[in-house]
């Protein structure tokens, strides 16, 4: 089957949310080709009168991708209406075996109204039948109304019948219109309680040979046995997440020569992730182009990016998609929109899902903010420009290769152990030691790191000349954050990791646990400091500011850094490659490269990408002689013709220097040292 190209251009969402007019649809396609859109989703929201899946929905399908083929264009489906992705619309929900089941509990006096008990005795518990006294864990099994049972293999496939299926019957040539499907932050139970599939506990008990329910009370006492139970049952949740809708929907868009993209939810933190997926990142294997949700005027943890680049780079997939700007304000900026996009492209991400582009903007419709159409008002002055920069953007991020030999391990096993669904406090230690202590510092230092998953490194790791190899990727140095448990395959690739001779840094104390089992962990010991992360970096960045994000990317062999300023106030500083100093200026929509010296100025919210200006520096351009006074005087551009003295680097015996610092900053040094004799400056 041949292999269906995506388009490197933006694909918005398309709300579909008023009585539809095919009239008015492919009016509006025309202009969103005309405003520099790839491509677009066709996605049901709320105030959508249009009944969703029958006749006069596809008709409008068929007219959008129709007039996108004419304009070589792209039209992607929405697999649902609204979300999360999995009900049809409400359809599935009539049938009570499909909905979503979930666990929630009270602690005190046998409740008989409560589904299971289990007596707290001791240092044990108990699974009990009968109303006795003492101490219980009460379990409710609650059911939603409002979600369904994504674990579930009959559930998806009957997703898959009653929407993709409907998509390939109703379309002519389903291949050719359309790219593929969207799917939407599905998730297995959310903030509503622990998940609670009847599909879940048969796999467990088919997995580990003991059923669950005499042991389900451990999710919420830690009594003994806990740590084991509730890797397991977390395991298996994620396990048939991936298997049951995942893989599924993966291998139908294959078999039908179809794309699937879109994104999951609440990737930010551990806690978050224990709330809906037990994991993030094994999901992106099965996606042809996988995403994230930015929501708000916001910049999150570089991790959450991080965990969807890691995994693209590591299986060599080429797109990496953000949905993004949806809850900006009506009154947001293109400059603020641009430095949201910036932060993320920064870290790898190359292709934008513009959150919105209405059909209607009648009443309410106005409130689902912000919108890309002529209501904005900076839209007809720079939605053009705005998408082209953004292509362009993409496009060169795609082109590049970023060099990473630091993998930073993702402790989300751990996050088993603690998580409970009512304290999001439950996994703070886990989220600071990951998020902050590792990612966050190694960004703030600008050492490039992807992160490891130990699902993905179960599928996709080895260990070669004393490098972790996960897919195209090899690491040096692994970082290991908080870490209470790990997976026997990660086991055996960390001690052959360090028995080749590769380096590992600890920030906390070492992991106790494999697999719920105490386990020896001694082999595992820091053989190497942050300090010389920092130092074996490849580049050099004058400015000390953790505003300043950066990565070292190689495009056709020249070496770039894309550096960008979230802070609010302007950034000064320089970059240098070994002995190469940087001195110029690309333009990534241009693709023109301006000389401007070794000191860069970023103002507040905006973003540079430097290079080595080839050859030598270039001659002061001629001007017209004009008459000013008495005289004759050439006029020129300043930037053109200056050499800033503000800035340089101090030697005390002529050899070792400095970094960069401003000159009164040197003099105030001298001074404060009472220094008498001779020295170095090299500006």
């Amino acid at each position: 089957m041949a292999e269906k190209i995506i388009q490197a251009t933006g694909i918005p969402f398309w709300s579909w949310n008023d009585e539809l007019d095919t009239d008015k649809l492919v009016k509006q396609v025309n202009e969103m080709n005309a405003n520099g859109y790839g491509g677009f989703i066709m996605h049901a929201r709320s105030g959508l009168k249009t009944e969703y899946l029958k006749q006069e929905w596809f008709n409008c399908v068929r007219a959008c991708s129709e007039e996108a083929k004419k304009l070589g264009m792209q039209a992607w489906a929405y697999d649902e209406y609204g979300w999360p992705s999995g009900f049809v619309g409400g359809k599935l929900l009539e049938t009570k075996e499909y909905r979503l089941h979930y666990i929630s509990f009270t602690k005190g006096a046998y409740d008989e109204t409560a589904t299971f008990h289990y007596r707290l005795e001791h240092s044990v518990l108990k699974r009990v039948e009968e109303k006795t006294d003492g101490e219980f864990i009460n379990i409710f099994d609650n059911e939603s109304v409002s979600m369904v049972d994504v674990l579930s293999d009959d559930v998806v496939d009957a997703f898959i019948r009653e929407t993709h299926e409907k998509y390939k019957q109703e379309l002519e040539d389903i291949q050719k219109d359309i790219v593929g499907f969207f799917t939407d932050e599905p998730q297995y139970s959310g903030l509503l309680g622990f998940p609670f599939s009847k599909k879940v506990l048969a796999y467990y008990q088919e997995t580990y040979g003991e059923d669950p329910l005499d042991k389900l009370g451990l999710l919420f006492a830690k009594k003994k046995g806990y740590e084991q139970f509730r890797y397991r049952y977390f395991k298996c949740c994620q396990e048939l997440f991936l298997k049951n809708f995942a893989e599924k929907l993966y291998n139908w868009h294959e078999e039908n020569g179809l794309k699937i993209t879109g994104h999951y939810v609440e990737e930010r933190t551990l806690f978050t992730q224990m709330l809906n997926n037990a994991g993030i990142m094994p999901y992106y294997e099965f996606m042809h182009m996988p995403g994230i949700d930015w929501l708000c005027r916001r910049y999150l943890r570089v991790s959450t990016i991080r965990q969807l680049t890691s995994v693209t780079a590591q299986l060599q997939k080429k797109y990496a998609l953000t949905e993004s700007f949806a809850m900006t304000g009506w009154d947001v900026t293109p400059k603020e929109l641009k430095s949201i996009a910036d932060y993320q492209y920064n870290y790898g991400v190359n292709i934008m899902c513009q959150h919105l582009l209405p059909y209607s903007e009648r009443g309410e419709r106005k409130n689902d903010f912000p919108h890309f159409t002529p209501f904005n008002a900076w839209y007809k002055r720079g939605i053009k420009e705005f998408n082209r920069y953004l292509d362009a953007l993409g496009q060169w991020i795609r082109d590049s290769k970023e060099e990473v030999k630091v993998g930073v391990f993702c402790p989300v096993r751990s996050a088993y152990l603690q998580y409970d669904y009512t304290d999001w406090g439950s996994v703070e230690d886990i989220d600071i030691s990951y998020i902050d202590d590792a990612c966050e510092n190694l960004a703030n230092h600008h050492v490039a790191f992807h992160i490891l998953d130990e699902t993905i490194l179960a599928r996709h790791g080895s260990v070669a000349d004393g490098k972790l190899v996960v897919g195209a990727c090899a690491y040096e140095t692994i970082v290991i954050p908080k870490t209470h448990i790990i997976d026997k395959t990660t086991d055996e690739l960390l001690r052959a990791f360090v028995e080749q001779g590769g380096k590992v840094l600890l920030i906390d104390e070492k992991p106790t646990m494999l697999e719920g089992f105490v386990s020896d962990f001694s082999y595992l010991q820091s053989n190497t400091s942050w300090q010389e992360m920092y130092t074996n970096n490849p580049y050099v960045v004058s400015s000390s500011s953790n505003r300043l994000h950066t990565s070292l990317r190689e495009v056709n062999g020249k070496a770039y850094i894309f550096a960008v300023n979230v802070g609010d106030e302007e950034i000064i500083t320089s970059f240098s490659l070994g002995e190469m100093r940087f001195n110029a200026v690309y333009d990534v929509v241009t693709d023109e490269v301006n000389y401007v010296g070794n000191h860069f100025v970023i103002p507040p919210k905006e973003s540079v990408i430097v290079c080595k200006f080839d050859g030598e520096q270039p001659l002061i351009p001629s001007y017209e002689t004009i008459e000013i006074g008495s005289g004759e005087y050439s006029v020129m551009d300043y930037s053109s013709n200056y050499l800033p003295l503000d800035f340089a680097c101090l030697s005390f015996d002529g050899v070792h220097f400095e970094a960069p610092m401003p000159v009164a900053g040197i003099f105030r040094k001298l001074i404060e040292k009472r220094y008498c004799g001779d020295i170095t400056l090299k500006f």
